[in-house]
């Protein structure tokens, strides 16, 4: 039986493979068939189903799918195990590139937001944080921090209206989860969009400044974006765009963070 399910795996890992390739040779395809129509599709299926629970799909999703691959196969030995891993290992990969992956076929942040590309050299990132040390001094702040769903909810209109004029679709309304402090700190990263459970995930401990900037980060991922650098470019331009000070000043913080290294 489990022989069966490698092999439906496997040549699903095949007809993955096939569609990357082709992905990756005609946008075209890609656009019309991925990230308009499977992509979306899949996008609105579970941001109004598991999107809406109280919890992280990350603590149903994983549970239920090492469950389904190796449930019951410790009571019938190592081959059976061995088995059961692989074909989880099969399907992760599968899973990845189907709910996300296959968005690594777009373009480049300049050919994606029609951008100039800008000479950087050491004159150049100290005359940048120059002026982002200005600006950080300078930026308007009040005392109240506003908490952690309020900014999921703020944010993500500003998201999809940056990037629906950019001509990206926005169907759904992507969820980015708090975690518990440390998980993903230990790692040296803040944030992290995990495809399989369709949601970004941001570290409790994480200084709450920054938590405006990661969340769009990880929001922009979640609207199909791959490279880290376009997610920060659109973090950033969302983020400045905002009413509130404190998401303003977020996005501005990050910027001043990358450039002093």
């Amino acid at each position: 039986m489990q022989w069966k399910r490698i092999k439906v795996g496997v040549l699903t890992f095949c007809l993955v493979l096939l569609l990357a390739f082709m992905f990756s040779k005609s946008g075209r395809f890609y656009e019309v068939f991925y990230l308009k129509f499977l992509f979306q599709f899949i996008r609105v299926i579970h941001d109004y189903t598991f999107g809406v629970l109280p919890v992280p799909s990350i603590y149903i999703v994983v549970p239920a799918f090492f469950y389904y691959f190796l449930g019951g196969t410790f009571r019938k030995g190592v081959k059976s195990v061995f088995n059961g891993l692989l074909l989880a290992v099969i399907w992760i990969i599968n899973w990845f590139y189907i709910l996300w992956g296959f968005n690594y076929a777009q373009g480049s942040g300049y050919e994606l937001f029609d951008l100039e590309p800008v000479k950087v050299d050491s004159t150049y990132i100290e005359s940048e944080f120059l002026a982002q040390t200005d600006i950080i001094n300078h930026t308007v702040t009040t005392k109240d921090i506003f908490p952690f769903q309020s900014n999921e909810a703020e944010i993500r209109p500003l998201m999809k209206a940056f990037i629906s004029e950019k001509g990206f679709p926005t169907h759904g309304r992507v969820r980015i989860r708090k975690i518990p402090g440390g998980g993903l700190l230990h790692f040296r990263t803040s944030g992290i969009y995990i495809p399989h459970a369709f949601e970004g995930h941001v570290d409790g401990g994480l200084f709450k400044l920054q938590y405006p900037f990661t969340i769009a980060h990880e929001m922009a991922h979640g609207y199909s974006f791959t490279d880290e650098s376009v997610c920060n470019y659109i973090a950033y331009k969302v983020c400045t765009s905002s009413d509130n000070p404190w998401i303003r000043y977020s996005a501005e913080l990050a910027y001043w963070r990358y450039l002093s290294g």
